[in-house]
């Protein structure tokens, strides 16, 4: 009868479901070690075996009301609790990407972990993004102590060719040195960050696919991504070219009054 061959159906279907239940109890511990230890290499091994698993519900006959209900079964259960452990690890990972702190050699790790397991964004694009902010801010950092010191500086000067103060040409000195090292340490790695991702080269070795604006996709035109990565570089060297004018050359500057906020600004 029909009543029967549901019935058969769901002890089936349960049959199955305890079938891998061992098998994910087995790597349930084993992911939570993973990701305990940080084993990221790890983590990612066990999490394309644990997507091998679906989690779908089967047919529930309540007891007390008799009627037919849809559950997830505990194995089930299992697999969608390691999946948001995962989402924590894939969160913490982009956390990790905020950090300036870390070298861009061990943050090119944490974006191959994340294209591994898996994003909505492009952890590599976001990346750029997080360090092209971090330029930009540390410049304005180092332009921001140099207005300071020269509140403590007087001179009767009227005319910029007129002898100023050797503290306030030490202060400029040092602020010319810290941008300029500031941009010989970092746009050389930047620069090479942006050839990796217009180059493909995080997604080689991934099935990650970029569906999002700021991303790749299928059609994606390289020649739009390469004029995107100028527009961040090009923006940094117009600020830091703004900045040295206004010290350098301060009576035909504007810098304080309108360009300090906006020198910075990506330009089409």
């Amino acid at each position: 009868t029909l009543h029967q061959e549901r019935k058969s159906n769901r002890i089936r279907k349960l049959l199955n479901s305890l079938h891998s239940f061992p098998i994910l109890l087995n790597l349930n511990g084993r992911l939570r070690k993973s990701i305990k230890n940080g084993n990221y290499p790890k983590i990612i091994r066990d999490y394309k075996k644990l997507n091998s698993f679906e989690a779908k519900e089967i047919e529930f006959t309540n007891p007390d009301t008799n009627e037919t209900e849809n559950r997830l079964s505990i194995p089930q259960k299992i697999i969608l609790n390691n999946k948001k452990l995962v989402e924590q690890v894939k969160k913490d990972l982009f956390n990790k990407l905020d950090n300036v702190n870390i070298s861009m050699d061990e943050q090119q790790k944490h974006i191959g972990y994340l294209l591994e397991l898996g994003c909505d964004s492009d952890p590599s694009w976001y990346y750029l993004m997080r360090q092209h902010k971090w330029i930009i801010e540390s410049l304005k950092d180092h332009y921001n102590q140099f207005l300071e010191k020269q509140k403590t500086f007087t001179t009767n000067a009227t005319d910029v060719s007129e002898h100023v103060s050797s503290g306030h040409d030490h202060a400029i000195r040092i602020l010319l040195k810290r941008l300029t090292s500031l941009l010989g340490k970092t746009m050389p790695k930047f620069r090479g960050l942006a050839r990796d991702i217009i180059e493909d080269k995080f997604k080689a070795n991934s099935s990650f696919r970029r569906n999002n604006r700021n991303t790749f996709d299928d059609d994606y035109d390289k020649s739009e991504y390469v004029n995107e990565a100028k527009k961040l570089i090009n923006s940094i060297m117009n600020g830091y070219c703004t900045m040295v004018r206004s010290v350098i050359f301060p009576r035909y500057s504007y810098f304080h009054t309108e360009y300090k906020d906006t020198c910075f600004d990506i330009k089409d």
